[in-house]
């Protein structure tokens, strides 16, 4: 009888324990981050899984292992509580070739994601060919006879030039209309003297690719060095050869995974403290 009374007397207040955890709005539940997708494109990893009254959030760090690019549509995922289906908030991200990027993901609208488990279904992500036919863009011209030419889906406007003996520099600005995903790569663009073949490559050592999407803008830098005895640029007739610069990329749509999460109670006790 005794221990039987003992029994209940626990029960009941590991019971109320857990409700007054459940009902305190600091209390926070962290969770196990055992789960990874990987293959050999890319390694999906979770960190920092924490669920408190009002909201539920994770840190997904994504590892691009290949010579493409990748995008991910956070307000695609969708965590999904015994309770409903939630989305974060939209934001689209680029991940570049070879390289890793982590960003959080945030659900939250009431005060019910004290949760002990929950699913995440990691959709949204994209990969976008690196290896594309580039769009041929006809030479600019400098000193310039028109400040903008178009071909397909890009729309090149110039926004400053300057050229002198031992520097030319010009900027542009750029617009994408098409439906697909633009990379520009202002690495890739060269220049050439009137009169010659001689070619040199793009000096701007902060160059590197941009990705747009439909209607999006940006900035490119297209800094030369000729050597004198080549060409004095101050007084030369130059052309802008834009190379592979301008590239459009479907977006290949990887296949959703789903990812459990369950507490770990130990953790959530440690933090608590």
């Amino acid at each position: 009888m005794k221990r039987n009374l003992f029994l209940m007397a626990m029960a009941l207040m590991l019971s109320f324990i857990a409700h007054s955890q459940s009902s305190n709005p600091k209390h926070k539940n962290y969770f196990k981050s055992d789960d990874q997708i990987s293959n050999k494109t890319y390694t999906v990893h979770f960190k920092d899984i924490v669920a408190k009254m009002d909201y539920a959030k994770l840190a997904m760090e994504i590892q691009n292992k290949s010579n493409d690019f990748m995008m991910f549509h956070l307000d695609e995922a969708e965590f999904v509580f015994d309770f409903g289906k939630y989305h974060p908030k939209e934001k689209t991200i680029f991940i570049f070739p070879n390289t890793s990027k982590r960003e959080t993901l945030k659900v939250f609208g009431g005060y019910q994601f004290h949760v002990d488990a929950f699913q995440l279904i990691v959709d949204g992500l994209y990969v976008i060919p690196y290896k594309v036919k580039a769009t041929a863009l006809n030479d600019f011209k400098l000193p310039a006879s028109t400040n903008s030419l178009e071909a397909s889906n890009f729309s090149v406007h110039l926004v400053k030039t300057s050229q002198k003996t031992s520097e030319t520099y010009a900027k542009f600005q750029v617009e994408y209309t098409g439906e697909q995903v633009a990379i520009i790569d202002p690495s890739k663009i060269s220049v050439k003297v009137d009169g010659t073949n001689l070619i040199y490559a793009n000096d701007d050592k902060k160059s590197k690719p941009i990705l747009l999407r439909r209607g999006e803008k940006t900035s490119i830098k297209a800094v030369f060095h000729i050597p004198g005895r080549i060409a004095d640029m101050q007084f030369s007739t130059l052309y802008i050869a834009w190379g592979d610069c301008f590239k459009e990329s479907k977006p290949q749509k990887v296949k959703p995974t789903t990812v459990h999460f369950i507490l770990d109670e130990g953790l959530t006790n440690a933090k608590n403290k």
